[in-house]
């Protein structure tokens, strides 16, 4: 099982590192463009990625069986949700973005089960417990509930199974310091952990 989470649509300096990038390198056995994306963080924003970037290219895919892809978060604070199906290969929408690296991965490997994963309740990011997933829009007036219903709809396309985080994690405004250390990322053991058991059990049932 391989297991993808970081961004899906173009972001400025990470752009080779998202996983619109990483499915064109894995339908093309390329992975050139994702190393340099991750020395170029490593050299210019201080964050070295390259580690994992080399295990990427280093992946056997046709002994993968199942992919989770666990996206939403990071995109909903920068990126256009987009509003069809149609593949993206610019990374320009989270919609097109994930339809493309989805139908990238399957051209090539058609024996692997892909399986989304979406976001849980989180702060904006801010620190302000009243700017939360629930009530506040982001620069393109999106919530978060609408980049997590975009993947349910987009597993329905390609009828793959795909886990409503927001809805079945029970992180919300009087949970999310049990799970969540800065109000967006998960706390070492506690929140990784409920992760673990929440995507564990969904995955035990459906594959």
């Amino acid at each position: 099982m391989n297991f993808w989470s970081f961004l899906l649509t173009c972001q400025p300096g990470y752009d080779k590192q998202c996983l619109y990038n990483i499915a064109k390198c894995i339908n093309t056995n390329d992975y050139s463009s994702l190393i340099a994306g991750a020395e170029y963080t490593r050299d210019h924003h201080n964050d070295d990625n390259t580690p994992q970037a080399m295990a990427m290219s280093r992946v056997d895919w046709n002994a993968v069986d199942i992919l989770c892809i666990a996206f939403g978060t990071n995109d909903w604070t920068g990126s256009v949700l987009g509003s069809d199906f149609t593949v993206d290969s610019t990374g320009g929408s989270f919609i097109g973005a994930l339809c493309f690296s989805i139908e990238q991965v399957l051209e090539k490997f058609p024996h692997i089960q892909i399986v989304l994963i979406g976001m849980s309740f989180r702060l904006r990011g801010n620190g302000n417990a009243d700017e939360n997933s629930d009530n506040w829009l982001n620069k393109f007036g999106h919530s978060l509930q609408e980049y997590q219903n975009a993947i349910l709809d987009v597993a329905e396309k390609y009828h793959i199974p795909a886990f409503d985080m927001y809805r079945l994690s029970g992180v919300n405004e009087l949970t999310y310091k049990k799970y969540l250390r800065d109000g967006v990322h998960p706390i070492p053991n506690t929140g990784y952990q409920h992760w673990a058991n929440k995507i564990g059990s969904f995955l035990n049932s459906v594959i």
